[in-house]
């Protein structure tokens, strides 16, 4: 059937309208979602996450309102009713976009607040947190797939039940897979290793970064980022460095002999002063600025101090930056290094 000259105008008008609408809507919604959540995160979000979050939930409303106004059109019933399912199926697939973008947003905070009670309750969140966020994101994807299939026409139940029938089969070329996730389970359960700690297996060093549903991510000390599947991993042999809650470092300077007394004094004080307000430094440990050694080479000055343990494969550029304030001191009190004997 050929539309009317009227019914061009409404469609035009409609899709226009609703182009406007979305924007002012996502404008609206991205204001209202960034006050809720740096109110329950208590941290500015991400604001490519709140721009997609409120970009779909404006598409739902704008969906969903066009569908009721299709029947002022005056098209055939056939071609109303089509159209209505297009527009309903657009709108849970909008929704399900906007609940799974969601899950980034609130997801991580939410875990922790159910961990609140608990004394290690922000260890636990931190490694429960990628597991729960996958997990609702797989839920939240295979539901609105299986409902945008059935609103248009397909049928869910024969796809449900092929898949039942073919799980035997996908079991069996999922076994690394299957025993990946209990790996993960064991490692949640037991907890060897939580986000943050510093670990040592055969053949990986580092940083626990994330424990995944399949694997766990660990950068190493010199930025590299590794990945291990959690059924060998929760079979291996773990070290855990991270439970030290500190981890000691040294190094030391050796200034020329002839070095005035009172400007050594200085430079000593003003590496014990770098020491105590660095930020890299825990102010709860030992630390301590001294001279270690003096001979006819030079003078030595040594220095001690621990970081966290988790910060090891930081070391290196804490070292770089306590380095270049000993050297920036020492030019300061126009001290100089001591000369290698020939």
């Amino acid at each position: 059937m050929a539309l009317t000259t009227t019914q061009w105008i409404m469609i035009v008008t409609m899709l226009a309208a609703s182009l406007v609408v979305a924007w002012a809507l996502r404008q609206i919604l991205s204001s209202i979602l960034k006050r809720l959540i740096r109110r329950f995160n208590g941290s500015e979000p991400d604001k490519g996450l709140v721009v997609s979050v409120a970009r779909s939930a404006a598409l739902v409303i704008v969906s969903e309102t066009a569908a009721l106004l299709v029947p002022s059109i005056e098209l055939s019933d056939p071609v109303t009713q089509r159209v209505a399912m297009i527009l309903d199926a657009l709108s849970i697939s909008f929704l399900a976009i906007a609940l799974y973008r969601m899950v980034d947003l609130v997801c991580a905070r939410g875990v922790l607040y159910a961990m609140r009670s608990r004394q290690d309750g922000h260890e636990i969140a931190e490694t429960l947190a990628p597991l729960v966020a996958s997990t609702l994101k797989v839920v939240v994807a295979v539901i609105g797939i299986m409902t945008v299939l059935g609103f248009v026409g397909v049928n869910v139940a024969a796809i449900i039940t092929g898949l039942s029938i073919g799980g035997a089969a996908l079991a069996l070329a999922s076994q690394d897979t299957v025993k990946n996730v209990f790996g993960s389970l064991v490692i949640i359960t037991d907890r060897p290793f939580v986000v943050g700690d510093w670990i040592s297996t055969p053949g990986a060093e580092g940083v626990v970064k994330e424990i995944g549903f399949r694997s766990t991510r660990i950068v190493t000390s010199t930025g590299s980022l590794l990945t291990l599947s959690n059924g060998k991993l929760a079979d291996a042999i773990i070290d855990n460095v991270g439970v030290k809650r500190k981890h000691p470092m040294s190094t030391s300077i050796v200034l020329d002999a002839d070095s005035p007394l009172d400007k050594i004094e200085r430079f000593v004080a003003k590496l014990r002063e770098h020491l105590a307000q660095s930020q890299d430094v825990m102010s709860d440990a030992p630390m301590n600025v001294a001279l270690s050694a003096v001979s006819p080479q030079g003078i030595t000055i040594a220095v001690t101090f621990h970081i966290r343990a988790s910060q090891q494969v930081e070391a290196p550029s804490i070292l770089h930056r306590l380095h270049l304030t000993m050297l920036r001191s020492a030019t300061e009190e126009s001290l100089t290094l001591a000369k290698a004997s020939a």
